[in-house]
């Protein structure tokens, strides 16, 4: 493994993708599989989790009040926004889905929703 640089930084290591050795692959997917595999350059993240991180006191002031801030709201207005971790949820979901180039069709999300929990009839894999 290469060394990774001082601080937070990524290094890298060279590492080998070998071929599935299960069996009952077509000769196309042993073709891709040929393709695919070989050598290749993995991330290797810096060992934060003993780093010793120092933040100026204005940082630190405004990180206490804003969790002082968020605790008042959640007791304040908590219960009268329930619904709404729902709504940030689905808003998550959707985010992560386009990200990966997944979609499906409103139609298929109403079905969903609706309780008919067949496979959607559109569903389009960008990848």
């Amino acid at each position: 493994m290469s060394s990774v640089n001082s601080g937070t930084a990524i290094g890298h290591e060279t590492l080998t993708w070998g071929m599935p050795t299960e069996g009952g692959c077509g000769r196309s997917d042993l073709r891709a599989a040929l393709r695919q595999s070989g050598e290749y350059q993995a991330a290797v993240p810096a060992e934060i989790a003993n780093l010793d991180v120092s933040l100026p006191s204005g940082i630190l002031a405004d990180a206490e009040e804003a969790s002082q801030a968020i605790a008042r709201f959640d007791t304040e207005l908590g219960g009268e926004i329930a619904p709404f971790a729902s709504v940030l949820l689905r808003t998550e979901s959707a985010a992560s889905s386009k990200i990966k180039s997944l979609t499906a069709t409103a139609r298929d999300r109403r079905s969903r929703n609706v309780g008919n929990h067949q496979a959607p009839q559109r569903f389009n894999d960008r990848r």
